[in-house]
């Protein structure tokens, strides 16, 4: 797969969803931009939240890194199996090959390791940040800094103009402690305009590897996405049962009219969700997940569901005590 990380993100997406309609095709009865079941959802549902939900997942270029034809690329089968460290050292590899073979290279290698450079330290940076921020012990801030915007009496200290600061911090007894620093400053864009600020991408994604390899060991073993995918395929992935469509069902399910139950088995929290709940939670995932969830079943969706209701009633009922344990004393009441 040589062509550019935009043109395989597009052709994906395509796949995906279905080429745009052709202009002799007869209209749709829709009009575009408005599915069938945002027009379902009850009136008191706000579809922002829904979107706030689908924006705290990993992008679809992450995804799509993921789902790459090793058989294609090598860096691709990386990408499934391997450590954001082996990653990294196949990154490497490619990027000294075309240093030193700049001009017989195609542009095309070129813009297919810029992006995928680009998603390796953004896996980077959302292994680190997976912890809460009390419990990590190192952690890394990129920062976009401009003196002039401030007092000349509380103005940081660096460089006068804008620039941008990468820390390193360490969590101590006494509070954090910056342990490295690096400053990047802007340059000429590519266009000749001196009075546009411009940051190479490629020197930005350099220094933040530097930190990475320097600092983030830890962070390096760790297999690419563990906690987002596993070997399933895609609309198994934790992705959509453990975070996408329980996220959504805690989301829509105070919007729903659940039918009654007078049956004794009926009693518990199981069951107590709309059909109708399911069906929408499908095709929410159908349009905001393509490379996805096109072939997610609403039976999927509701082993997801159950499961997630099962833990959530596992989480509330405290644990027998052991055998043997918490015996009274003798001789007391």
């Amino acid at each position: 797969m040589r062509g550019t990380f935009l043109d395989t993100a597009r052709a994906a997406l395509d796949a995906a969803t279905g080429r745009p309609a052709a202009p002799d095709d007869p209209p749709s009865l829709i009009p575009p931009g408005d599915p069938p079941v945002i027009r379902r959802l009850p009136r008191s549902v706000d579809y922002t939240h829904i979107k706030m939900i689908i924006l705290s997942l990993p992008a679809p270029l992450t995804t799509l890194v993921w789902r790459g034809d090793p058989t294609a690329d090598p860096l691709w089968g990386a990408f499934n199996r391997k450590s954001l460290r082996a990653i990294d050292r196949q990154l490497q590899r490619r990027e000294a090959t075309l240093a030193a073979h700049d001009p017989a290279e195609p542009a095309t290698e070129r813009a297919l390791l810029q992006g995928l450079r680009q998603q390796w330290v953004l896996l980077c940076m959302r292994e680190m940040n997976e912890r809460a921020s009390h419990e990590r012990p190192r952690w890394m801030t990129v920062r976009r800094v401009d003196p002039t915007r401030f007092p000349p009496a509380f103005r940081p200290p660096g460089p006068p103009q804008l620039h941008v600061v990468m820390e390193v911090w360490k969590a101590g007894r006494r509070g954090p402690a910056l342990i490295d620093q690096r400053t990047l400053l802007p340059t000429v864009p590519p266009w000749g305009d001196p009075k546009v600020p411009w940051f190479d991408p490629d020197e930005h994604h350099r220094a933040c590897a530097d930190l990475l390899r320097q600092h983030f060991a830890d962070v390096l073993s760790r297999r690419c996405g563990r906690r987002w995918r596993s070997q399933y395929a895609p609309p198994g992935w934790p992705l959509v049962t453990k975070v996408a469509v329980p996220a959504l069902f805690e989301l829509l399910r105070p919007h729903y009219a659940v039918r009654s139950y007078r049956d004794r088995r009926q009693q518990g929290v199981a069951g107590h969700y709309a059909a109708q709940l399911r069906r929408d939670i499908t095709e929410i995932l159908h349009l905001e997940l393509p490379l996805l969830a096109k072939d997610l079943t609403i039976a999927r969706v509701t082993a997801a569901i159950q499961r997630h209701i099962a833990r959530g009633r596992h989480r509330r009922c405290p644990a027998p005590p052991r055998a043997g344990r918490c015996r009274p004393r003798q001789g007391s009441a």
